[in-house]
């Protein structure tokens, strides 16, 4: 079969999500490769690595036959982008290789039979679209950047190495903790049902949705779709479907997290606050990364010192307004970093309940629909 590409653009922009979540290294060579199947429909490329799995597909113009195969899928997108200054490429695709042909170059890539490639069996084979949820690309993409970072990473309780969604009330709530800090946000949905449900995505196919969301000039426009059962979820983001096994166990009990008394308030100027743990982080202990904070009504004073090989300590004040007794905590410098950056005011709302307790991050405004909690360590 002889499939002509003109529209390079958007076939590059197609492999490129889809190709992503292949690995070089596999166990099954055919994982190194991506599926392609041509049909009157179009041509339509999965991608998978077991866990999750992307596909989408490229309308090259209608065609009569029907073939399947498999190509290394990062060299494809690499010939396909070298030689996208072309007006048109075309792929001859036999049984066992696949010519690639463009002015005067040819190239020829070896395939892997189809039918050893693992497809993951889609959510809406059995399920009406009434039956998705929906929320904006913005809604999404803004949700993910806001709790992903919390994620634990390869932690032995696999349940924290993924982010928690909690469909319901008109909305959909993430939640991510690694042990020592947690991150909230609540976006609003369109779900398909008023009942409440929740499952754990793996940290494999969050990074797959942010890089896909991010591949769009304007995803505020875009509506995501998604949908669950008791073992896989499913999104569609402008024709890509990504489908992902689901972490099992059960998530902690996050609401029971937040303190109820937080009686000592303190406000910031968040990018003064961002600059002067930048300072601290200079001279802070490099595995450890511990800031001291020692606050009264007029400032906040940090200090920070690596007592490993005595290389260094430091000290820096901020004025601030604060509520409440004067105290000293510690916290990881490093986590105070990247809750702040993903605040969207110009000041930052720190509540703590005691010396000894976790701190409640919020925006000044206290926005409810966000919320970080830093457990304290010592200094």
């Amino acid at each position: 079969m002889i499939i002509t590409i003109e529209d390079t653009e958007s076939l590059i922009h197609i492999l490129k999500n889809v190709v992503g979540v292949t690995e070089v290294k596999q166990t099954m060579p055919v994982l190194s490769n991506v599926l392609i199947r041509v049909d009157s429909t179009g041509m339509h490329f999965s991608a998978t690595d077991l866990e999750v799995q992307v596909q989408n597909t490229y309308n090259p113009g209608r065609s009569e036959e029907q073939i399947e195969t498999t190509l290394p899928a990062k060299k494809l997108l690499d010939i396909i982008q070298a030689l996208s200054s072309n007006k048109k490429i075309t792929l001859h695709i036999e049984s066992e290789k696949t010519t690639i042909s463009a002015g005067k170059s040819e190239l020829v890539l070896p395939a892997l039979p189809a039918n050893d490639f693992p497809l993951m069996k889609p959510i809406s084979e059995n399920r009406d679209e009434s039956e998705y949820s929906q929320m904006s690309g913005e809604a999404l993409s803004q949700g993910l950047t806001e709790t992903s970072f919390c994620m634990a990473y390869q932690d032995a309780r696999h349940y924290l190495n993924g982010l928690y969604f909690e469909k319901g009330d008109g909305k959909t709530t993430f939640v991510s903790t690694d042990g020592h800090r947690l991150a909230l946000t609540s976006i609003n949905s369109t779900n398909s049902d008023n009942q409440t449900d929740s499952c754990i995505v793996p940290r494999k196919c969050i990074n797959e949705l942010k890089r896909i969301l991010a591949s769009f000039k304007d995803i505020s426009k875009k509506i995501i779709t998604f949908n669950y059962n008791n073992k896989q979820i499913e999104f569609n983001i402008e024709g890509h479907a990504v489908t992902s096994k689901l972490i099992e166990g059960k998530f902690p009990e996050y609401k029971k997290v937040f303190p109820e008394e937080l009686p000592n308030k303190l406000t910031l100027n968040k990018a003064e606050f961002k600059q002067h743990l930048s300072v601290m982080s200079q001279v802070a202990n490099e595995k450890y990364k511990g800031v001291k904070l020692t606050i009264n009504n007029k400032e906040l004073l940090l200090s920070s010192t690596n007592s490993e090989q005595n290389q260094g300590k430091g000290k820096t004040a901020i004025p601030c307004e604060y509520q409440g007794e004067p105290m000293e905590i510690g916290f990881n410098l490093s986590y105070l970093l990247e809750t702040i950056d993903v605040i969207p005011t110009q000041s930052v709302l720190i509540q703590i309940s005691n010396s000894d307790g976790g701190c409640l991050i919020t925006a000044s405004d206290n926005d409810s629909n966000n919320k970080y909690i830093i457990m304290p360590m010592r200094v």
